[in-house]
C-alpha cells in the first residue's frame, strides 16, 4: 500500500482490530513457562504480549498512523 502524504496514512488500509484477551492476566512479564508446564503461566504470557500489541495499536490510531 502507498503512503498517503496528504493524511499520513497507507492508502487503503483497513482497520486492525485489537485482540480480544480470553484468558490469563496481563502483569507486564513474559516468563519462562519452565520444565513444569503450567496453563496459567503460558495464559499470562499471551495476556500480556496482546494487551501490549493492543497499547501498540492504540497509540497508531491516535497518531492518526492506522484507522480505527
Amino acid at each position: 500500500m502507498p503512503w498517503d502524504p496528504a493524511d499520513n496514512t497507507y492508502a487503503g488500509s483497513a482497520a486492525i482490530p485489537s485482540l480480544t484477551i480470553a484468558a490469563g492476566t496481563a502483569n507486564n512479564a513474559v516468563v519462562d513457562v519452565g520444565g513444569a508446564f503450567a496453563q496459567a503461566t503460558l495464559n499470562d504470557n499471551f495476556a500480556d504480549i496482546a494487551t501490549k500489541v493492543n497499547l501498540i495499536l492504540a497509540a497508531l490510531r491516535d497518531a492518526e498512523i492506522i484507522v480505527e
